[in-house]
C-alpha cells in the first residue's frame, strides 16, 4: 500500500465519521436542544426580520407589541393578567406604543378573539385571525416586540416567568424610552 492510498484510505474513514455524527446530532441531539429552547430558536429565525402587520393597522410609531393566542391555550389564559398591564400600558402611550393580536384563522374568527381578550378586559388596537404559519410561529402565546420600522426586536414564547415580563417591560422601556413611564 502506497502512501498516496494511505492517505485516501484516512480522508474516507474522516468523511465517514463526519457523516455519521452530523446525522447522530441530527437524528438524536438536534430535536432536544432546539425543544428545549423554542423562543431561541424562533429569535434566530425572524432576527431583525420585517414583520407584516395585519391590513389596515398601523402599529405603534415607536413599539408595536404583536400577540399571538389562542383560547384553546391555556397559558394564553394565565398570561391574561400580564396582557392586562401591557394594554393598560398601551392604552396610555398610544400612539407610540402599538398592541395587536393574532389569533389562528383555522378555528377561531377575529370577533371571537376580540371577545376573548375582552373577557380579560385586555384592551387591544386590533384582533385578526391570520394563519401563525405565514409568521413562522408554531406554538403559543408568542410575544413579538417590534421597533417602529416593523422590525423583529424580541420575541418571548409560552407562558413568562416573571423574570421574563420584566424582560418584556425593560425592552418596551427601551424602545419606548419616553412612552413608558411604568
Amino acid at each position: 500500500m502506497t502512501a498516496l492510498e494511505k492517505v485516501a484510505n484516512v480522508c474516507v474513514i474522516v468523511a465517514a465519521v463526519a457523516v455519521t455524527g452530523g446525522t447522530v446530532y441530527d437524528r438524536f441531539l438536534g430535536p432536544k436542544l432546539a425543544a428545549s429552547q423554542p423562543g431561541a430558536a424562533l429569535a434566530r429565525r425572524l432576527a431583525n426580520r420585517e414583520f407584516s402587520l395585519p391590513v389596515g393597522y398601523r402599529g405603534g410609531t415607536t413599539a408595536t407589541l404583536v400577540l399571538f393566542a389562542s383560547k384553546s391555550c391555556h397559558f394564553c389564559t394565565e398570561s391574561m393578567p400580564f396582557y392586562r398591564r401591557l394594554a393598560s400600558l398601551r392604552a396610555a402611550a398610544s400612539p407610540y406604543f402599538g398592541m395587536v393580536a393574532i389569533v389562528p384563522s383555522a378555528r377561531e374568527k377575529s370577533a371571537e378573539g376580540a371577545a376573548y381578550f375582552q373577557q380579560y378586559e385586555v384592551s387591544l388596537d386590533q384582533v385578526e385571525a391570520m394563519d401563525f404559519s405565514a409568521f413562522g410561529v408554531v406554538s403559543t402565546p408568542t410575544l413579538l416586540l417590534l421597533d417602529g420600522n416593523h422590525r423583529e426586536r424580541q420575541v418571548w414564547v409560552g407562558r413568562l416567568s416573571t423574570e421574563n415580563e420584566a424582560a418584556v417591560l425593560e425592552k418596551l422601556r427601551q424602545l419606548c424610552r419616553k412612552c413608558i413611564t411604568d
